[in-house]
């Protein structure tokens, strides 16, 4: 949950932004990038939002398309996950076995 406050909507806003670009999570799926485009809706924007409004938005999430793959394809993650055996999660790299498993697969 991120919470923002400002002396106008204006400035919250801009305050959101900030944050959630400021904000990174690595090694597990976030929807960073989805709140980063619900709040540069122009409804999100004016405040015009009503309940059903997210029914509607269409989220264009970042990704790759393999256009010819070969036998050299592959998916790399650089540098991988790193500094999470505190909550349980092992250092890994480019091509492990986790991350990029599937996607390695397809191309």
């Amino acid at each position: 949950k991120l919470i923002v406050h400002g002396d106008d909507r204006q400035q919250a806003l801009e305050k959101m932004r900030v944050a959630l670009d400021a904000t990174r999570l690595h090694g597990i799926a976030t929807n960073l990038d989805y709140l980063r485009q619900v709040i540069a809706t122009a409804e999100f924007q004016t405040g015009s939002v009503w309940t059903r409004m997210l029914d509607s938005f269409r989220y264009q999430p970042n990704s790759i398309e393999v256009l010819q793959p070969g036998t050299y394809s592959s998916v790399q993650d650089y540098p991988g996950r790193l500094g999470y055996w505190d909550i349980g999660v092992p250092p890994s790299g480019p091509m492990d076995d986790f991350a990029f498993r599937l996607a390695n697969r397809i191309v």
